[in-house]
């Protein structure tokens, strides 16, 4: 009886203790978190460290978040650059990381307009410039983080990972070449957004960027604006707004009545089951179907 009572015991906990013994990675934003899940499988817990109800752009982290900062067997994250408001928290406690910035090749596009192709070190004089930090919109960034995930492979044992962060960058070019296709006819057409955090993505795709409300999602328009706006939307015979969740919707609505608005989370939230391809994916369908509406 005891024998049985011992191997039933092996049985029951057997699944839990292999599903402790995966290592936990943690990414920043959910868009980290779809590459992460494609590439590393079953082989990890991945999570997502900022809430569905957080902002990239600012955010203040909660003594649970800190402890998965510091608990996590690997952070994957932009960089200072991108996020300035996790870099204090990553210094005080987090033990392993991965930044993007940090990274060889990496496509940056600068406040000043210019592009920037540098490691994290080479940074510094570029951060008073105000980099764009939607820096995953740019498809070949996610294929370089993935490949930056070789640095901490020892963590992944029984994970042959080269084969599949080569299988992921296929997916890329592939996913990457027909959104190109798909949008080409439409790259001229202009669309309305409330700040600009397609500024990448239109460059990968060859689309003109967009009309935008205000460089910051917080910033007042004034009257003149409004009304400069108003007629840029009109001479230019707008017929989209692509609305992320922040976005101000009825004052989008009053610049451009006749427009079909589309939302679109450039940060996806809420998608926390798809991979970074299927993200790819919806995002060439939503800004298709968008700018169709002429």
């Amino acid at each position: 009886m005891r024998l049985l009572l011992l191997v039933l015991g092996l049985l029951l906990t057997g699944p839990v203790a292999a599903e402790s013994a995966r290592p936990l990675v943690m990414a920043s934003i959910e868009p980290l978190a779809m590459m992460l899940r494609e590439v590393l499988g079953d082989s990890a817990e991945v999570r997502t460290l900022m809430l569905p109800n957080q902002s990239e752009h600012h955010s203040s982290f909660t003594p649970a978040q800190a402890r998965l900062v510091r608990e996590a067997d690997l952070l994957v994250w932009l960089g200072a650059e991108a996020e300035p408001a996790l870099a204090a928290l990553v210094r005080r406690h987090g033990r392993h990381q991965l930044a993007l910035s940090a990274l060889e090749g990496v496509h940056w596009r600068g406040g000043d307009g210019h592009h920037h192709h540098h490691a994290d070190q080479d940074h510094a004089d570029d951060h008073g410039l105000g980099l764009d930090p939607h820096v995953w919109l740019w498809p070949d960034n996610m294929v370089r983080l993935a490949a930056g995930l070789s640095q901490h492979a020892a963590l992944f044992p029984e994970l042959e990972l080269a084969p599949r962060q080569q299988q992921f960058a296929a997916q890329v070019e592939r996913e990457t070449s027909a959104a190109r296709t798909l949008l080409a006819p439409l790259a001229a057409v202009p669309y309305l957004s409330q700040h600009n955090p397609w500024g990448y993505y239109a460059e990968a795709m060859g689309l003109r960027q967009p009309l935008v409300v205000s460089e910051q999602l917080e910033d007042a328009l004034g009257a003149q604006r409004f009304a400069r706006l108003s007629a840029e939307v009109r001479e230019a015979r707008v017929r989209c707004i692509l609305a992320e969740p922040e976005a101000r919707l009825a004052l989008l609505q009053r610049l451009c009545p006749q427009c079909t608005v589309q939302p679109l989370d450039p940060v996806a939230r809420t998608r926390t089951t798809i991979v970074y391809s299927d993200f790819l994916r919806e995002t060439v369908t939503t800004f298709a179907q968008c700018l169709r509406q002429r």
